[in-house]
């Protein structure tokens, strides 16, 4: 069977279940109602995932199907932290979000799978692990001589804009999402 319509997709589907579900939640909570700011921006997330998926599926090239996915993904992360947020306002408990966090994950793993699909289609410097962002490369110094000494920056008593980058930059902080193979 062709899929038509994006309303076919597993990945909507699950978009669409976790968006009414965040609009259930946020219904159901007197405080979050009151928090009008704060509603709108859950709720604008909320539906710019199934928006964008949405949007990705009537595309024909698979790379620009996979942007699309990256703008969902994106969306479902702010959409998730602001139900956290919620719960740290105290417009609802954790037990009351945790139906809308398990759907988020479930979102979550049907892009990757839909992503990971895609990847044949695209040529093999394009293709990478889903994630939201990709990594910023580490800026380098421009070689000089006063950069091309044995000297580290905290001996030479300069440190570079690439040392800032390098010490904050840590591999078990990463964002991404290459972990998800659940």
């Amino acid at each position: 069977m062709k899929i038509q319509d994006p309303e076919q997709l597993r990945t909507w589907q699950a978009a669409h279940k976790f968006k009414l579900e965040v609009y259930r939640l946020l219904k159901s909570s007197p405080a979050a109602s009151r928090d009008f700011k704060y509603v709108d921006q859950v709720r604008d997330a909320a539906s710019s995932v199934e928006s964008d998926i949405g949007e990705g599926f009537r595309r024909v090239h698979a790379a620009v199907i996979c942007q699309f996915l990256t703008y969902a993904l994106s969306s479902l992360q702010e959409a998730t932290t602001r139900v956290k947020d919620g719960v740290d306002r105290e417009h609802f408990t954790a037990a009351e979000a945790r139906l809308s966090l398990v759907l988020g994950e479930d979102c979550k793993r049907y892009m990757k799978n839909w992503w990971d699909s895609l990847q044949k289609y695209l040529p093999p410097e394009k293709r990478g692990p889903f994630r939201s962002r990709k990594r910023p490369k580490k800026l380098r110094p421009k070689s000089t001589e006063s950069t091309r000494s044995t000297k580290g920056p905290s001996e030479s008593g300069s440190a570079t804009h690439a040392d800032a980058v390098d010490s904050s930059d840590s591999s078990d902080s990463s964002d991404s999402m290459d972990s998800m193979d659940s």
